[in-house]
């Protein structure tokens, strides 16, 4: 639903067009005024027919070229380093880490991305043994300094495993309850809450100085067994 300044009331995105937008995951920037919504579209999300709104660039190539600003502004480095990796898959050189990665799979990429950014975050990417058939890690994330990893289920739901230090995570992923369940896992004790029907759970527990949670679209069983998983 969103709200429509020029009608005065509430309109239903795909009502009419039959093109809905459909809500993986809402973000609020630092200061709580601003969020970020990322949806899987249902057909053309824009009213042109385009995929996104956002398709018209403002900045003209040409222009920045002539004043010499491209270079200040464009990809510079990280362009620098796609070619780099573009040759490598190319030319498939003997012994090349690179292209290992690559044809480990995504996963395998962004387990290595992880782990590069952990040396500096101090959080280590954690790999779960035990996951629900057709799990898929899909966005790795990091949220009032929480690494989040997240993954998608294949009949359509999705679950998290998180990490940050102990006391500075979302206050609504550590705050014990009534209605949470005390478990022993891991060596220490956690939390476990659960939806009504079971199919929803978050649990939560601290390592020393650091605090993990798992949540999502998943059974009590499933959640237990992923953490005790977890290396």
């Amino acid at each position: 639903w969103f709200y429509s300044r020029s009608r005065q009331e509430l309109w239903h995105k795909g009502a009419t067009s039959g093109n809905f937008l459909k809500v993986v995951e809402v973000q609020q920037d630092c200061d709580g005024d601003a969020i970020v919504v990322q949806v899987n579209p249902v057909g053309p999300a824009c009213h042109t027919g385009t995929e996104s709104c956002f398709d018209s660039g403002v900045l003209d190539a040409a222009l920045l070229e002539a004043d010499g600003s491209a270079e200040k502004l464009g990809p510079g480095v990280l362009q620098e380093l796609l070619d780099v990796i573009n040759q490598r898959v190319s030319e498939k050189p003997e012994g090349s880490y690179t292209v290992s990665l690559i044809e480990e799979g995504p996963g395998r990429v962004a387990q290595k991305v992880v782990e590069e950014a952990g040396e500096t975050a101090q959080f280590d990417f954690l790999t779960p043994a035990d996951i629900p058939s057709g799990a898929t890690l899909v966005d790795i994330l990091e949220v009032q300094g929480t690494l989040v990893q997240r993954y998608t289920l294949p009949e359509g739901g999705s679950f998290t495993i998180a990490q940050g230090l102990a006391g500075e995570g979302p206050s609504d992923m550590r705050t014990p309850s009534s209605e949470s369940q005390s478990l022993d896992l891991r060596g220490t004790t956690g939390q476990l809450f659960e939806s009504q029907s079971g199919d929803q759970v978050l649990l939560t527990w601290s390592e020393g100085e650091l605090f993990f949670s798992v949540a999502g679209d998943l059974t009590a069983e499933q959640a237990l067994a992923i953490t005790e998983s977890l290396e």
